[in-house]
This record gives structure tokens, sequence and C-alpha cells, in this order.
């Protein structure tokens, strides 16, 4: 019985702060639907771990927080997997058999590297992470979702103004010369000869999935993207097309990844004394 009393007291007490709100008007049905969608609302992000930053919303507080992630990781030095790695897509051309040929070529062109960081070591051969901070003014989008635990950032950069300039994208990335870029293609001299080329740098993006509850990088891909276009001249099997235009979008993804941001030698003797006191 006391239970009873004590539940309809309790409704009566909401009703009567719903009636306060409403002043007893007309929309006392409206009033009574916002308070308990709000109700709702609290009780549904019940274990749900706080996040160490809330989540940034308009595009320079992302750039900030992702300025201030690759802040700390220059302090830390932690080690991690770096990957370089290149592709080719949307290639055009008004030639058909050139077209349908370059999956074929491309391989001959594409290479992969791959290097890995011992902790606590400089950063200094790697550019994005030892680089400058991301200015708002060079950014043309940016978003951050909320996904279980993580942060994922996307900050996607403004096109150059004019092809073969890299205002913008020479901030970001590092820059193969034309004669690095023209050695890339004669690896594939046996199908097509390139002599020049014009390079247009557009769509390069940053994405980096964060631990939202330490604020640490768990990844991080720099994309630079350039449209190519060029002349090139049939080789071996495609000599039959003679000159023909080629165009193309090359973009080169850098990713580092798997990092260590404790030190691993602190961490066993840590846990090597863990040991001894427990035994």
């Amino acid at each position: 019985m006391l239970k009873s009393k004590i539940k309809v007291i309790a409704l009566l007490l909401v009703l009567s702060s719903v009636l306060a709100l409403s002043g007893c008007s007309d929309n006392f049905e409206a009033k009574w639907e916002s308070f308990w969608e709000k109700r709702q609302d609290t009780t549904t992000t019940e274990g749900i771990s706080e996040s160490r930053t809330p989540i940034p919303v308009e595009a320079t507080e992302i750039v900030n927080y992702f300025n201030g992630l690759i802040a700390n990781v220059k302090t830390i030095n932690p080690g991690f997997n770096w990957e370089s790695t290149r592709d080719v897509s949307d290639a055009q051309s008004s030639n058909k058999l050139l077209k349908a040929a370059v999956p074929t070529v491309k391989n001959y062109m594409l290479k992969s590297e791959k290097k890995e960081q011992t902790f606590g070591e400089p950063l200094t051969d790697f550019f994005q992470l030892a680089g400058n901070p991301v200015l708002s003014t060079d950014v043309l989008s940016a978003t951050c979702e909320q996904i279980e635990d993580t942060y994922e950032i996307l900050i996607t950069f403004k096109d150059e103004a004019v092809q073969n300039t890299a205002a913008i994208t020479s901030r970001y990335f590092e820059l193969e010369s034309k004669a690095e870029v023209l050695a890339e293609f004669q690896k594939a001299k046996d199908y097509l000869i390139v002599s020049d080329y014009d390079e247009f740098f557009t769509g390069s993006t940053i994405k980096c999935v964060v631990n939202r509850l330490d604020d640490r990088i768990l990844n991080v891909t720099y994309t630079k993207s350039a449209k190519i276009t060029t002349q090139v001249t049939g080789a071996g099997e495609l000599t039959e097309i003679g000159e023909v235009d080629l165009s193309f979008v090359l973009k080169n993804d850098i990713t580092y990844k798997d990092f260590v941001y404790d030190d691993p030698e602190t961490t066993t003797q840590a846990e090597k004394i863990n040991t001894l006191i427990q035994n």
C-alpha cells in the first residue's frame, strides 16, 4: 500500500511540474510529449562511456582537435607502422584500346612501401607527423562522427587554384619531382611512352580514427590525389594506337597505424614487478 501511494505521489509531482511548465494552457499535451522525449534521451545514453573531449562539430573545431592529436603524437614519439600505397583510377582516353589497357599497365607503375617506427625515435623521417598543423583556410570540409568508442574524422582539402601548382598540397604531402614521376612511367615503357604531363591536385584528404576515451590516434591516412593529363605514345603491343590523350586520377595513401604510446621497456619492467609481488 505504501509503495502504491509513493508511486501516485511521484506521478502527481511529475504532472504538476509539467503543468507549471505549460502554464495550464492548451499546449499541455505538446509540453508533456516534449518532457517525455527529453526524459527518454537522458536514459538512452546510460552505459555509454564518456569521451575525454566532447565531439567537435564545426569545421574549425574539428581541425583544431585534429591538430591537438598530432601535437600529442609529436610529444610522445610513439611507435607505429607506416605504409605508402598508390592507385590509379578513373582512366579516360579517346582510344578504347588504351583505356582498356590501363589496369594492366598500372601494375608496372605502382609501388608500395612499408616502414616500422620504434617507440621513442624522432619523427623527422615522417613528413606528416613532423610537419605543419592543418590550416582551416586550406580546408574545404571537415566532419567528425562518433562510432562506438571512436571518433572518425575526415578532412578534405581545397583544390589547388590552377594545375601544376601545390600551394596547399605541399604543406601536408611530400611532392615528387616531375623527373621522379616520369621515371614511374618508364616502368611501363614496353606499352607506353610518356615525355611530359600536367597535374591538378584535387580531392586530397586526411582520415583519422581516434580513441575518444583517451584522445589517442588509432590510425590516420593522408591521401594525396591528383588528376594527371598527358599524351602517350603506344609501344610494343600498343604501337598501333599512335599518340593519344590519357587522363587518370593518381592517389598516394600514407597510412600510420598500430600506434604504441607506452614505452615497451617500461611496461615490461612493470609487469615483472607485478609478477614478483604476486608470487
